[in-house]
């Protein structure tokens, strides 16, 4: 005699519903960040994928700097299935380097829609005293205590003054 597994309409349904569930929650999050990368790129930020930051070790096995991979090909899915769902479901922002001066409620908000966001570089070519922020070292704080408290899991670096 033969086990046969049987279900009934309701489990399909529940099983769907399920899926259809999962689904939404991972689309809204690929479009909140689209949003936010391109917010940020039009503020003239970059933005790193988890794909893109390979870490270089030192002699004795700490991380000594981050190479940047710039080929698409490394995202970690298959070429067609990117190019039918897009590049934001298997891809997600670790870290943003933006200058302090581009940096207003908008940046700060976005930035709080970006849960693997780590770090959050907000520099400046110091070689361009032209490019030097125009903020005092007390409004840089404050801007990292407001860029910290919309992203609390992500550490946030900016150079002295």
């Amino acid at each position: 005699m033969k086990l046969r597994i049987r279900y009934s309409l309701r489990v399909l349904f529940i099983c769907l519903s399920a899926f259809a569930i999962w689904l939404g929650v991972r689309t809204s999050a690929a479009m909140h960040q689209r949003r936010a990368i391109a917010t940020i790129t039009n503020a003239g930020g970059l933005s790193y994928f988890n794909w893109q930051l390979q870490p270089i070790y030192d002699a004795e096995g700490n991380v000594d700097y981050f190479k940047v991979i710039r080929d698409p090909s490394a995202i970690p899915a298959p070429k067609w299935v990117r190019q039918l769902v897009g590049d934001e479901f298997f891809q997600h922002v670790v870290k943003v380097h933006i200058h302090p001066d581009k940096v207003n409620d908008e940046i700060i908000s976005v930035m709080g829609n970006l849960p693997k966001l780590n770090s959050i570089d907000l520099s400046w070519e110091q070689t361009d005293p032209d490019d030097w922020p125009k903020l005092t070292r007390r409004q840089l704080d404050e801007l990292e205590r407001r860029v910290q408290s919309a992203c609390p899991q992500a550490s946030v670096w900016s150079p002295g003054l």
